[in-house]
């Protein structure tokens, strides 16, 4: 049973809505070319007869009695397809957003990615900033960060006063401004004014790794909420489109990418 063999097949006109008659119960040749022409096609008892044969050959059908029946293959066939046929309407949803190619994001994410169905999206830049303070802010245990190529003098500063606070950090940025990360760290620390233990306890709850070429951006505050945002390779500086959520299932989407890249960073010390 060769996949390819079966999508070539049902790919072919009308097998799909014979597979979806018979899911809804066995029929003859005769009792599907009736169903066919009721619904507007018109096929000869033949051509109707050679669908049916060749889907069979392929294990998608058993006959039995003069009536046809789907094969578990043909059952597990049509959820697969409905599966998809669903994702792909929640990606057509955010075509405007999602029309570039966003290879950097393993498979295993992209099977699950019509999560997107439970965000909002968010177009203004100023907007998405404003949410990642907000975010940081109303953090009360944890906060996770892939931060990309741009550091925000702002945000590190909201984020040592929240570490001082007793809120753990991990964050991860591109590889490629580690140095400038340092000094925009030992720049807040020079506007804080901070002493020796303070210094250590931010250390202790604010960990950062580096990754090399890193796109995505992505932010997980506590299990309370999540946003990510998915811009086009080479163009890890944009921000925007940004999707966000409260969503449960959206949370655990965006927490798991977080850490397939924080098992794979480097950890940096400062």
């Amino acid at each position: 049973m060769e996949l390819w063999n079966i999508l070539r097949e049902v790919g072919l006109e009308n097998r799909m809505e014979i597979l979806r008659m018979l899911r809804r119960k066995p029929a003859t040749v005769s009792e599907l070319r009736l169903n066919l022409r009721k619904a507007g096609v018109s096929k000869p008892y033949v051509t109707v007869s050679r669908y049916l044969e060749n889907m069979k050959r392929g294990g998608l059908l058993s006959e039995r009695d003069g009536k046809f029946y789907l094969s578990v293959a043909g059952r597990l066939f049509l959820s697969y397809a409905d599966e998809m046929e669903e994702k792909l309407k929640v990606i057509g949803g955010f075509w405007e957003h999602l029309h570039h190619p966003i290879d950097y994001l393993p498979e295993e994410f992209i099977r699950r990615i019509d999560v997107l169905r439970h965000a909002r999206v968010l177009t203004d830049q100023y907007t998405i900033i404003l949410e990642t303070l907000k975010g940081l802010e109303m953090a009360e245990e944890e906060v996770l960060v892939i931060a990309g190529t741009t550091i925000s003098p702002e945000y590190v500063l909201a984020s040592f006063k929240r570490s001082l606070d007793g809120i753990k950090e991990k964050i991860i940025n591109d590889s490629s401004i580690v140095e400038q990360n340092k000094n925009v760290y030992l720049e807040t620390i020079r506007k804080l004014g901070l002493r020796n233990w303070e210094i250590r306890k931010i250390k202790k709850n604010r960990r950062v790794r580096k990754y090399e070429n890193l796109v995505l951006r992505v932010m997980v505050v506590d299990d309370r909420m999540a946003g990510i945002s998915l811009p086009e390779a080479g163009r890890s500086e944009a921000i925007v489109p940004a999707f966000q959520s409260e969503d449960e299932e959206f949370i655990a989407w965006v927490k798991d990418i977080f850490r397939w890249y924080w098992e794979r960073a480097t950890p940096v010390e400062w």
